[in-house]
């Protein structure tokens, strides 16, 4: 019984690092199909809202992964960033195509003009959180925990990732559900001229 156990659970643990680095492949396929030249923000999966809507204010829970590990969030107004573009990007560390995605995310944010949100939606504490993104060598994005999920229900993120678009004036003027290619420059143009407010495909 004991070695039939043992081997169902080997079994699982094969199929879930096949399905892994199949993951793994697909992203990174995906990445070099993405066209550099007329590029759309549809080629993104990107969905607008219309009407944009006009968000009330509502709190974040900032980390730091340079702070030491008992280190307790900040609580930041989100109107803080009022007058600035914003992508509020909700992820998990236990979800395999945001940890694929997340160094991309933390590279587009190191040259973007755009405040960049990543709310960790896990119930690990900020601790093990501010631990996993040191691992990932994650430093230029914003990092947010949401361990109740009550964020990521305010915006109806239910799918992993999600990424919010916001204006300078506070509203949602769209999303994009599922894995963006952030190290597509073309790609990262599209979303930085979108959030300035010109006109885009």
């Amino acid at each position: 019984m004991f070695k039939s156990k043992n081997f169902w659970i080997g079994i699982v643990i094969a199929l879930m690092t096949v399905i892994f680095y199949k993951t793994v492949a697909l992203n990174n396929k995906a990445s070099e199909s993405l066209p550099q030249e007329n590029l759309t923000l549809w080629d993104l999966d990107y969905v607008p809202s219309h009407p944009p809507k006009t968000l009330d204010d509502f709190d974040l829970f900032l980390i730091k992964t340079q702070d030491s590990a008992d280190a307790q969030p900040t609580v930041t107004k989100f109107s803080t960033f009022k007058g600035q573009p914003v992508i509020l990007h909700f992820w998990a560390t236990w979800c395999g195509p945001c940890v694929i995605e997340l160094p991309g995310y933390d590279q587009f944010s190191k040259t973007s003009n755009i405040v960049n949100i990543a709310v960790c939606v896990d119930k690990t504490p900020p601790s093990g959180v501010r631990q996993f993104c040191q691992s990932k060598n994650i430093h230029n994005l914003k990092i947010a925990v949401d361990q109740s999920s009550i964020l990521a229900r305010r915006f109806g993120a239910t799918t992993l990732p999600t990424s919010i678009f916001i204006n300078a004036q506070g509203q949602e003027i769209g999303r994009i559900v599922g894995s963006v290619t952030w190290n597509n420059q073309a790609a990262a143009d599209l979303i930085e001229k979108h959030l300035a407010g010109k006109t885009v495909n």
